[in-house]
């Protein structure tokens, strides 16, 4: 994947950054994660239509990756699901080296190892949040997705 710009609101990526197209099932901010709508969406479309991150018990497990751009109910979105993406919203409790996973409204909190929250990490912080945004490395856990 070629390195990205700033430009039309896509936040940065690297050059080995896994990046695939969803279509959005509602709003989305670029720079937060997203989770595939297996609640509103219905047959195939559960496994391409994704809304921004939650922490709730039928999403917390399905978060597929980051918004790179803003998008709209039924437009395509970029998402990086693997590797290097600058700028990700976080809570602003975030130090370099942490596990992060999702959080409601998209942003990554430090990994909560705690069996009331039905969460899984999903990469870890590669600096100390500034205000509310790092950058990070997610896990690639689709590993065979195409």
């Amino acid at each position: 994947m070629a390195n990205l710009t700033n430009t039309r609101g896509l936040l940065g990526t690297g050059k080995y950054t896994k990046v695939r197209t969803f279509k959005a099932g509602g709003t989305i901010v670029a720079g937060r994660t997203v989770a595939l709508d297996i609640v509103g969406a219905t047959g195939e479309d559960r496994c391409v239509e994704v809304l921004e991150g939650t922490a709730t018990v039928a999403t917390s497990n399905c978060i597929v990756g980051v918004a790179l751009e803003a998008a709209s109910a039924g437009d395509d979105v970029r998402v990086a699901v693997a590797g290097y993406v600058e700028g990700v919203l976080t809570d602003g409790n975030v130090t370099i080296g942490m596990h992060l996973m999702a959080a409601a409204g998209g942003a990554l909190i430090p990994y909560l190892n705690d069996s009331a929250v039905d969460a899984r990490p999903i990469g870890f912080a590669l600096e100390t949040d500034s205000g509310t945004t790092c950058d990070v490395f997610l896990f690639d856990l689709f590993p065979d997705f195409q």
